[in-house]
């Protein structure tokens, strides 16, 4: 269900909103849009990066952000669906864009959760306190944050592109990876704790629950699939990237 603060969330106690029945509907649609196209490519899995990536693009070509001709085919079809066709009408930019959100949040809340165990990195704990290993990078494409947890209760010291707290918030600085770190652990694809601070106009960690940080609603992270190389070169993914 949409939170005040336009996060998607799995609850039940919410006001109810507009928008909830009308993002499933445009998702369920793409999924079967998206499902037709793949139909001679068993093999291809169609999931939420899919309906992430045709939301994202729907919602480039309506916004300007991205010019597409392509796109309106697939809106024209959208409309042969009556109750679609009255949306699109009515907002189509803000229907696109909440799907995209909607989509976004799902992924958000399913990751954000804390594992049960983290025996299975039990291997790379290992790795990481072979000291015959003297540099090691590791490369994730993950959202959560099991890594960090696995160090952190093993007391294994990394770099992950983020200073000291400072007022509550680690922030980002891209020059500690530069630095010399024996382990340095990026995370391409965002991750669930990173939020854009507005108040600061820098994407940090908040070490605390402070209403008066003004975070982003959604983290960074990076949802769908070609449209992820776009974002490559915005934000902080340019200087991942």
């Amino acid at each position: 269900m949409r939170h005040a603060d336009t996060v998607y969330r799995s609850a039940q106690d919410l006001v109810p909103s507009v928008w909830n029945a009308r993002v499933v509907l445009l998702t369920e649609t793409l999924f079967s849009e998206i499902e037709a196209y793949y139909i001679d490519r068993r093999s291809h899995p169609v999931n939420y990066e899919n309906c992430c990536y045709v939301a994202a693009q729907l919602r480039d070509a309506v916004s300007g952000e991205f010019d597409n001709p392509a796109i309106k085919a697939l809106i024209e079809k959208l409309t042969n669906n009556k109750h679609l066709r009255a949306l699109i009408a009515e907002d189509s930019l803000g229907l696109f864009l909440e799907t995209e959100n909607y989509i976004r949040d799902v992924v958000w809340g399913m990751v954000n959760k804390k594992p049960t165990s983290l025996r299975h990195l039990d291997w790379l704990i290992d790795a990481v306190r072979d000291e015959d290993l003297r540099l090691i990078d590791l490369v994730s494409l993950n959202h959560d944050t099991s890594l960090e947890q696995a160090f952190t209760s093993k007391a294994i010291g990394f770099c992950d592109g983020f200073g000291e707290a400072t007022n509550g918030v680690r922030f980002w600085q891209p020059d500690r990876l530069e630095a010399l770190h024996r382990v340095r652990l990026i995370k391409l694809h965002g991750s669930i704790d990173w939020f854009f601070i507005q108040s600061e106009r820098k994407v940090g960690i908040p070490q605390v629950d402070d209403p008066f940080l003004h975070t982003a609603p959604r983290p960074e992270l990076l949802v769908g699939t070609f449209n992820k190389i776009l974002e490559y070169t915005t934000g902080i993914f340019a200087d991942l990237h």
